[in-house]
């Protein structure tokens, strides 16, 4: 365990993901789809075959063989968060350059310091094992919690504003990239 708090009366532990919390994490990512759908009136889009393939491997190698960090929030036995820190694609571990490629609490879990505390232990786990001169992620605009808690973290804005990049609720959203430098 990395670390741990009380929310809601709750102990919160952190730690490194394994195989066995491929359901906890899977129910995340299908609970955001669900909760996306609903803000838009649409069916929830479906967790692919190749989203569950990627974290099948991801979880399957050894921590020290993954050239990512990944962590969760626990709480009772259940995953209530995660985020991944990995080599960007096609970049070498050489590079010094690694992106924050996700990061999602459930929503009962929110504002409780929960994403906050994954974003800085995967920081301080991604300087001790992958060793990276720089950290970069795309955030959406609309988001401004998530943006304040990177902000916080040390991240600045890079560059302008990337007009539709992303989606945000299931329509077309403004993102931002930022970047924190490590050394």
């Amino acid at each position: 365990m990395l670390k741990s708090f009380i929310a809601l009366g709750h102990r919160v532990d952190f730690r490194h993901a394994c195989r066995r919390d491929l359901t906890g994490i899977l129910a995340i990512v299908r609970a955001l789809y669900e909760e996306r759908g609903r803000a838009n009136n649409r069916p929830p889009k479906e967790i692919t075959d190749e989203t569950r393939k990627f974290w099948v491997e991801l979880l399957s190698k050894p921590i020290d063989q993954r050239h990512s960090v990944v962590l969760v929030a626990e709480v009772d036995f259940h995953i209530v968060g995660y985020i991944g820190i990995g080599l960007p694609p096609g970049k070498p571990l050489e590079s010094g350059e690694v992106s924050v490629f996700m990061v999602s609490v459930t929503q009962a879990w929110r504002s409780k310091g929960i994403g906050r505390t994954l974003l800085e232990q995967g920081i301080e786990q991604a300087k001790t094992i992958l060793k990276p001169r720089t950290i970069f992620l795309q955030a959406t605009v609309a988001n401004e919690h998530a943006i304040r808690i990177y902000e916080d973290a040390g991240f600045e804005q890079l560059g302008g504003v990337l007009r539709d990049a992303g989606m945000w609720n299931g329509q077309p959203a403004d993102r931002v990239n930022m970047i924190k430098e490590l050394f």
